[in-house]
């Protein structure tokens, strides 16, 4: 079974939703989103570089949404509703457009770290 490691507000949503829209099962482990959350031991060990979202596939760890996104779509769309294999003619389109919605949330995610992880206490 597969497990998604999210944290609300974060770009962990792009790979919940998708999870829900491709009607996988899968277990959600919702983390805190915090350095102490994000750093533990145990999180460490399942995403070396302590990144949400990550999802566990088996012996398969994959971290960062737009992965996530590519990696779900090669392995569990068998009809290619979703995704676009390799020689597919709109494959670069789809990873364009897969990609650009990753640079995106960054914008977003910049404010929330600069808030959360490097603005100084009230």
């Amino acid at each position: 079974m597969l497990t998604l490691y999210h944290c609300n507000g974060s770009r962990s949503m792009r790979s919940l939703w998708l999870l829900h829209e491709m009607g996988i099962e899968f277990e959600l482990k919702e983390l805190p989103f915090s350095m102490e959350g994000l750093r533990t031991p145990e999180y460490l060990s399942v995403s070396p570089l302590g990144r949400v979202p990550c999802l566990v596939d088996g012996d398969v760890s994959v971290f960062e949404s737009g992965a996530i996104a590519q990696y779900l779509g090669e392995h569990y769309d068998p009809e290619s509703k979703l995704h676009r294999p390799a020689g597919h003619a709109e494959r670069a389109e789809w990873l364009i457009w897969l990609h650009y919605a990753e640079t995106m949330a960054v914008h977003g995610a910049s404010l929330v770290q600069q808030k959360v992880f490097i603005a100084k206490e009230d």
